[in-house]
């Protein structure tokens, strides 16, 4: 992850859903960095029971279009 973590958790808060194949996860756009990213969930929540993710910058091309046509750029 190329972000710091107030800036990842910025992304992911404002990131989109994406269900395929059975397997959850979420796409989100930084607009300082111009870059997409996904979020996998971890399966874990913090202590204040909130699920915990981890993420990593990918290619516009890896974007699922149904997500892509959501994100605001």
């Amino acid at each position: 992850m190329n972000l710091k973590d107030q800036e990842a958790q910025k992304v992911l808060n404002s990131s989109i859903c994406s269900s395929n194949n059975n397997s959850e996860k979420r796409y989100g756009y930084d607009k300082k960095t111009d870059k997409f990213y996904v979020f996998h969930s971890d399966n874990t929540f913090d202590e204040q029971g909130y699920p915990t993710y981890h993420g990593f910058p990918i290619p516009e091309d890896q974007v699922p279009k149904e997500v892509l046509n959501k994100i605001k750029r």
